[in-house]
């Protein structure tokens, strides 16, 4: 190819012309390369704030804690208010989901808690957080759904948010695919929940994996009605609904 031969725009979709490679050696127009530079930078401050965060998770400031009472832990961490609190130690799960049914039946729901228990060497802490999490459900009655999975050094740490949280709502799209059978359904009803859920499975001592530490986070500021699949018969999502409301 000449060196005077006319060039176009290497990025797809774009076709800007450019000047002959003895005047401008770059293959993409500048246009592209600003853009392209600032989806770098973009890309390059995520990093480094999810760096920032495993690390905070893992390696926590060090406070003085001698005037909280055995029962207490102070927690610092890369999720904010989620960790700014104290979570109450419990002797077991039992104990905890104890508590929690109490707490589940007010308006405003704040429960910060943790446990301990032997390494089970069969669930992996992904797994763990996830058995939190349904019983969660079950003793709330709201059904809390993924927002991001974080795997921690020496752990996992799942936030949710409730399915029923007006905030979080996504707009349903259809498919134009002629194919594709587009299917009604009453919407699910939404709250303002102002939700939030955070559990963690982890080591309780970062060089002794024999102790596992599970604390959890729940914040619910809207007593609704229990979740239920929208696309069930009316008949059995009412009795899904009286199950639910009679066991809380």
């Amino acid at each position: 190819m000449s060196s005077e031969s006319p060039r176009t725009c290497t990025t797809k979709k774009c076709h800007n012309r450019l000047l002959p490679i003895t005047t401008y050696k770059w293959s993409t127009c500048e246009k592209c390369q600003n853009l392209d530079w600032e989806r770098k930078q973009k890309k390059r401050a995520r990093e480094n704030i999810q760096k920032r965060e495993r690390e905070e998770d893992e390696h926590p400031p060090s406070r003085d804690s001698s005037h909280l009472s055995p029962q207490h832990l102070h927690r610092d961490g890369a999720e904010g208010d989620d960790d700014n609190g104290l979570y109450k130690r419990y002797p077991d799960a039992e104990t905890l989901f104890m508590e929690l049914r109490k707490h589940a039946k007010q308006i405003h729901v704040e429960f910060a808690a943790e446990y301990t228990m032997p390494l089970d060497l069969v669930v992996s802490d992904k797994a763990q957080v996830q058995m939190i999490q349904s019983e969660v459900w079950k003793i709330t009655g709201y059904r809390f759904t993924v927002h991001e999975h974080r795997q921690m050094e020496t752990g996992h740490k799942t936030l949710f948010w409730c399915s029923q949280d007006a905030e979080q709502k996504k707009n349903s799209r259809k498919r134009e695919d002629e194919h594709v059978q587009n299917r009604d359904t009453v919407g699910m009803r939404r709250f303002p929940c102002q939700s939030k859920l955070t559990i963690t499975s982890k080591n309780l001592n970062k060089y002794d994996e024999s102790i596992k530490l599970v604390s959890i986070h729940i914040r619910h500021h809207h007593k609704h009605v229990p979740y239920y699949d929208v696309s069930m018969p009316e008949e059995a999502a009412e009795i899904i609904r009286d199950n639910i409301i009679t066991s809380t």
